[in-house]
């Protein structure tokens, strides 16, 4: 155990981490009492929780959240999304520097300095071994970080204070190396299969049943198909030609005597035809005088129009 963790292996990163992780939130919910004050909205204080004596603003929740849907290339609409990550990270914090300084761990001024021209910044901040200087330090820390160069520094002296924190929790962490290798076996595992696709015709290719064996599965699964093909009805008849029927002579008067007996079966309603053809007659003028000429017009042509209809009717009656 002691040589896989002197060993530095991308297994012994990834669990440590991870068992890091672990016991840092157990260390915060359980071993350090009295260390949540309150976790919920203040009302009319703007306070989303005080952790260790130290309020958390919502102000704070937004600006961190804004900050971290930058850096995941977020769209605005996504801010609400992000706040409650930003309020668990900022609860974290601050529950592990409580801890911290409960434990009396402190960062000095010179260990942020060190850090800083040694750290993750360093070749930026000191290319060459050289300071930058003060303005362009200035200008790094506001573009990428949107804060003063004090607020910045003690930023990362709480950084430099929390990993102090870690150091002792890993100092202390003693895993089993059955553990390590099935932990790292199942984050690791990968599985490979082989499969084919079938087709329906592909199938039938190969698939040439007998009349036999589909009317014996028919047989062992009549069940399932009661009922799936719809009713039908099946009808018989017979066409018969009288005059093909020995013995059958229909004569005018037996036709007749059938018309008399069946008559009403034959009648047809009696229907007339009617239309109405108006001449108007020009209304009188003043006084009621008539003008006699139009009304004697009027006359001619419905007189007219009378023999048309009387030479067309005795037309038809020919």
């Amino acid at each position: 155990m002691i040589k896989f963790l002197q060993t530095p292996t991308k297994a012994k990163k990834f669990v440590l981490g991870g068992l890091l992780a672990v016991v840092a939130v157990m260390m915060v919910l359980t071993l350090i009492p009295g260390i949540f004050d309150s976790l919920t909205n203040t009302a009319g204080r703007g306070v989303y929780a005080r952790v260790g004596g130290h309020d958390i603003s919502t102000v704070d929740v937004e600006k961190l959240a804004n900050q971290l849907a930058k850096q995941q290339k977020l769209p605005p609409e996504f801010v609400q999304f992000v706040k409650p990550q930003a309020a668990n990270q900022l609860i974290m914090k601050y529950a592990l520097l409580a801890e911290a300084h409960r434990l009396g761990l402190q960062a000095s001024d010179e260990e942020v300095r060190t850090f800083l021209h040694q750290g993750q910044f360093g070749e930026v901040l000191f290319p060459g071994g050289n300071f930058i200087g003060q303005q362009p330090y200035e200008n790094f820390v506001s573009e990428n970080f949107h804060l003063g160069v004090a607020d910045f520094e003690n930023l990362v002296k709480e950084q430099l204070v929390i990993g102090k924190l870690m150091a002792i929790v890993q100092g202390s962490i003693t895993v089993p190396e059955s553990d390590v290798k099935d932990d790292y076996i199942k984050q690791n595992r990968k599985v490979k299969f082989a499969y084919a696709v079938l087709t329906t015709d592909d199938i039938m290719k190969q698939v040439k049943p007998t009349d036999s064996e589909l009317r014996a599965y028919f047989d062992k699964h009549k069940q399932e198909y009661v009922n799936s093909v719809p009713e039908k009805r099946k009808a018989s008849y017979i066409v018969i030609n009288a005059s093909a029927i020995p013995g059958v002579n229909v004569t005018d008067s037996d036709i007749k005597q059938y018309y008399d007996q069946h008559a009403d079966q034959y009648k047809v309603p009696e229907r007339v035809h009617v239309r109405h053809i108006l001449i108007k007659i020009p209304p009188g003028g003043p006084g009621g005088k008539v003008d006699q000429k139009a009304v004697d017009a009027a006359k001619a042509k419905a007189e007219d129009i009378l023999r048309e209809f009387r030479r067309v009717g005795q037309e038809e009656l020919r």
